[in-house]
Protein backbone atom coordinates (compact mmCIF):
# COMPACT_ATOMS: atom_id res chain seq x y z
CA UNK A 1 0.00 0.00 0.00
CA UNK A 2 0.97 3.65 -0.83
CA UNK A 3 1.44 6.13 2.08
CA UNK A 4 1.66 10.05 1.15
CA UNK A 5 3.50 12.50 3.25
CA UNK A 6 5.04 15.96 2.66
CA UNK A 7 8.79 16.22 1.69
CA UNK A 8 11.15 18.85 1.14
CA UNK A 9 15.00 18.79 0.59
CA UNK A 10 17.49 20.61 -0.77
CA UNK A 11 21.74 19.55 -1.93
CA UNK A 12 23.45 23.01 -2.64
CA UNK A 13 25.70 24.53 -5.37
CA UNK A 14 25.19 23.93 -9.20
CA UNK A 15 22.38 21.38 -8.26
CA UNK A 16 20.13 23.07 -5.36
CA UNK A 17 16.94 21.90 -4.68
CA UNK A 18 14.58 21.50 -1.66
CA UNK A 19 11.22 19.28 -0.76
CA UNK A 20 7.82 19.92 -1.03
CA UNK A 21 5.44 17.35 -2.62
CA UNK A 22 2.90 14.83 -2.30
CA UNK A 23 2.65 11.09 -2.86
CA UNK A 24 5.25 8.70 -1.37
CA UNK A 25 4.18 5.55 -3.25
CA UNK A 26 3.92 7.05 -7.27
CA UNK A 27 4.10 3.67 -8.95
CA UNK A 28 1.22 2.57 -11.24
CA UNK A 29 2.45 -1.49 -10.45
CA UNK A 30 1.77 -3.50 -7.52
CA UNK A 31 5.63 -4.18 -7.11
CA UNK A 32 7.98 -2.86 -6.81
CA UNK A 33 6.45 0.62 -5.26
CA UNK A 34 8.09 3.77 -5.95
CA UNK A 35 8.21 5.42 -2.20
CA UNK A 36 9.81 8.86 -2.16
CA UNK A 37 13.19 9.56 0.30
CA UNK A 38 12.71 13.30 -0.19
CA UNK A 39 12.62 16.22 -2.76
CA UNK A 40 15.50 18.75 -3.75
CA UNK A 41 13.75 22.15 -4.46
CA UNK A 42 16.30 24.72 -6.30
CA UNK A 43 16.25 28.72 -5.04
CA UNK A 44 16.58 29.25 -9.18
CA UNK A 45 13.35 28.00 -10.97
CA UNK A 46 12.30 26.82 -7.68
CA UNK A 47 8.58 25.80 -9.10
CA UNK A 48 10.34 22.83 -10.40
CA UNK A 49 11.57 19.55 -7.78
CA UNK A 50 13.97 17.01 -8.25
CA UNK A 51 12.38 13.75 -6.03
CA UNK A 52 14.66 11.22 -4.82
CA UNK A 53 13.25 8.01 -4.79
CA UNK A 54 13.50 3.99 -4.10
CA UNK A 55 11.85 0.94 -4.61
CA UNK A 56 10.73 -1.73 -2.35
CA UNK A 57 9.09 -5.00 -2.83
CA UNK A 58 6.54 -6.81 -1.47
CA UNK A 59 8.53 -7.93 1.71
CA UNK A 60 9.67 -4.23 2.32
CA UNK A 61 12.73 -4.32 0.94
CA UNK A 62 15.18 -2.19 -1.04
CA UNK A 63 15.61 -2.71 -4.73
CA UNK A 64 18.18 -1.92 -6.71
CA UNK A 65 17.25 0.41 -9.38
CA UNK A 66 18.03 1.87 -13.39
CA UNK A 67 20.89 4.10 -11.86
CA UNK A 68 23.52 2.31 -12.52
CA UNK A 69 22.41 -0.26 -9.38
CA UNK A 70 21.97 2.11 -6.66
CA UNK A 71 19.27 1.97 -4.35
CA UNK A 72 17.81 5.61 -5.55
CA UNK A 73 16.57 7.21 -8.55
CA UNK A 74 15.41 10.79 -9.26
CA UNK A 75 12.81 12.70 -11.44
CA UNK A 76 11.54 16.13 -12.15
CA UNK A 77 8.04 16.93 -10.67
CA UNK A 78 7.64 20.32 -13.25
CA UNK A 79 5.82 23.05 -11.90
CA UNK A 80 5.67 21.53 -8.47
CA UNK A 81 5.51 25.04 -6.82
CA UNK A 82 3.50 26.97 -9.18
CA UNK A 83 -0.14 26.93 -7.63
CA UNK A 84 -1.52 27.43 -11.38
CA UNK A 85 0.35 25.18 -13.28
CA UNK A 86 -0.31 21.48 -13.57
CA UNK A 87 2.35 19.27 -11.81
CA UNK A 88 3.98 16.59 -14.70
CA UNK A 89 6.63 14.05 -14.40
CA UNK A 90 10.25 14.80 -16.52
CA UNK A 91 12.78 12.34 -16.86
CA UNK A 92 16.11 13.86 -15.42
CA UNK A 93 19.01 14.94 -18.15
CA UNK A 94 22.44 12.17 -17.22
CA UNK A 95 24.38 15.11 -16.02
CA UNK A 96 21.59 16.08 -13.67
CA UNK A 97 21.44 12.36 -12.50
CA UNK A 98 25.49 12.42 -12.16
CA UNK A 99 25.56 15.39 -10.40
CA UNK A 100 23.04 14.54 -8.17
CA UNK A 101 24.60 11.18 -7.26
CA UNK A 102 27.40 13.14 -6.41
CA UNK A 103 25.99 15.52 -4.01
CA UNK A 104 24.34 12.26 -2.23
CA UNK A 105 27.45 10.10 -1.56
CA UNK A 106 26.68 7.85 -5.32
CA UNK A 107 29.57 9.56 -7.11
CA UNK A 108 31.88 5.98 -6.54
CA UNK A 109 28.68 3.42 -6.21
CA UNK A 110 29.61 0.32 -8.57
CA UNK A 111 26.43 -1.70 -9.63
CA UNK A 112 26.66 -4.84 -7.19
CA UNK A 113 24.33 -7.97 -7.99
CA UNK A 114 24.57 -8.59 -4.02
CA UNK A 115 21.42 -5.76 -3.98
CA UNK A 116 19.67 -8.82 -4.74
CA UNK A 117 20.90 -10.68 -2.35
CA UNK A 118 20.57 -10.79 1.37
CA UNK A 119 22.94 -7.57 2.26
CA UNK A 120 23.20 -4.29 0.33
CA UNK A 121 25.53 -1.61 0.59
CA UNK A 122 26.41 1.79 2.46
CA UNK A 123 27.38 4.09 0.33
CA UNK A 124 28.19 7.26 2.16
CA UNK A 125 31.66 9.28 1.86
CA UNK A 126 33.37 6.46 4.89
CA UNK A 127 33.48 3.56 2.15
CA UNK A 128 31.30 0.33 1.66
CA UNK A 129 29.98 -2.26 4.07
CA UNK A 130 26.78 -4.38 4.08
CA UNK A 131 23.56 -3.28 5.56
CA UNK A 132 20.15 -5.17 5.87
CA UNK A 133 18.29 -5.26 3.04
CA UNK A 134 16.06 -2.84 4.74
CA UNK A 135 18.08 0.30 5.41
CA UNK A 136 21.27 2.58 3.82
CA UNK A 137 22.48 5.31 4.18
CA UNK A 138 22.86 8.81 1.95
CA UNK A 139 25.65 11.42 2.44
CA UNK A 140 24.44 14.96 2.32
CA UNK A 141 27.76 15.77 1.18
CA UNK A 142 27.24 19.77 0.58
CA UNK A 143 26.88 20.03 4.07
CA UNK A 144 30.41 19.49 4.27
CA UNK A 145 31.64 20.97 1.04
CA UNK A 146 29.89 24.17 2.23
CA UNK A 147 28.23 25.25 5.36
CA UNK A 148 29.15 25.44 9.29
CA UNK A 149 27.25 22.43 11.02
CA UNK A 150 27.31 21.13 14.60
CA UNK A 151 26.15 17.36 12.85
CA UNK A 152 28.25 14.22 14.05
CA UNK A 153 28.03 12.98 10.69
CA UNK A 154 26.18 13.99 7.40
CA UNK A 155 24.87 10.55 7.18
CA UNK A 156 20.95 10.33 6.30
CA UNK A 157 19.80 7.02 7.63
CA UNK A 158 16.90 5.40 4.82
CA UNK A 159 14.58 2.90 6.15
CA UNK A 160 12.02 0.91 4.83
CA UNK A 161 9.33 0.04 7.54
CA UNK A 162 6.34 -1.31 7.82
CA UNK A 163 3.47 -0.05 10.37
CA UNK A 164 0.34 -2.07 10.66
CA UNK A 165 0.91 -3.44 7.10
CA UNK A 166 1.42 -0.54 5.17
CA UNK A 167 5.22 -0.32 3.79
CA UNK A 168 7.00 2.94 3.76
CA UNK A 169 10.38 4.70 3.65
CA UNK A 170 11.22 6.98 6.55
CA UNK A 171 14.82 8.93 6.12
CA UNK A 172 16.51 10.15 9.39
CA UNK A 173 19.12 12.12 10.77
CA UNK A 174 20.90 13.11 14.34
CA UNK A 175 20.75 16.76 14.99
CA UNK A 176 23.66 18.73 16.76
CA UNK A 177 23.10 21.39 19.72
CA UNK A 178 21.49 23.52 17.31
CA UNK A 179 18.91 21.35 16.73
CA UNK A 180 18.48 20.12 20.72
CA UNK A 181 20.17 16.74 19.89
CA UNK A 182 16.98 15.35 18.27
CA UNK A 183 16.76 12.77 15.62
CA UNK A 184 15.00 14.54 12.76
CA UNK A 185 13.00 12.58 10.17
CA UNK A 186 13.79 14.33 7.33
CA UNK A 187 11.37 16.22 4.96
CA UNK A 188 13.50 18.76 3.17
CA UNK A 189 16.68 20.30 2.70
CA UNK A 190 16.63 23.45 1.17
CA UNK A 191 19.55 25.24 0.00
CA UNK A 192 19.73 28.74 -0.84
CA UNK A 193 22.36 29.80 -3.37
CA UNK A 194 24.27 32.89 -3.69
CA UNK A 195 24.15 35.23 -6.56
CA UNK A 196 25.91 37.39 -9.13
CA UNK A 197 23.84 39.58 -11.61
CA UNK A 198 20.98 37.07 -10.83
CA UNK A 199 23.05 34.30 -11.72
CA UNK A 200 23.54 31.07 -9.00
CA UNK A 201 26.90 30.24 -8.51
CA UNK A 202 28.49 27.35 -6.53
CA UNK A 203 28.21 28.73 -3.19
CA UNK A 204 25.32 28.89 -0.91
CA UNK A 205 23.78 31.50 1.64
CA UNK A 206 22.37 28.48 3.62
CA UNK A 207 21.34 25.26 3.82
CA UNK A 208 18.10 24.15 5.85
CA UNK A 209 17.04 20.69 6.87
CA UNK A 210 13.14 20.07 8.14
CA UNK A 211 10.95 17.56 8.51
CA UNK A 212 9.22 16.30 12.09
CA UNK A 213 11.33 15.27 15.56
CA UNK A 214 10.92 11.92 14.80
CA UNK A 215 10.49 11.23 19.01
CA UNK A 216 7.32 13.81 18.78
CA UNK A 217 6.40 14.41 15.52
CA UNK A 218 6.37 17.85 16.11
CA UNK A 219 7.70 20.37 13.16
CA UNK A 220 11.52 20.84 13.57
CA UNK A 221 14.00 22.97 10.99
CA UNK A 222 17.35 23.76 11.42
CA UNK A 223 19.80 26.25 8.95
CA UNK A 224 23.49 26.20 8.76
CA UNK A 225 24.90 28.87 6.74
CA UNK A 226 28.03 29.13 4.48
CA UNK A 227 31.37 29.10 5.74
Amino acid sequence: MCSVGRYALTVTASLLVSLSIGANCLSAEPFPERHTLFVLEKSHNYQNVLVVYALLNEACQFQATVNGGRPVDFYWLMDANDPGSPVWEKQPHPLIIRETNNRLGFDSWQSNPEWRAPAVHNVGLRGTHNLPQNSFQVTLADLERYVDHDLGHVSVEVMAENHSGTCGVSSYIDLGRSGGNRRLELRTVYGQAKTRLGIPLRAVEYIELSGVDAATGNLLTVRFHER
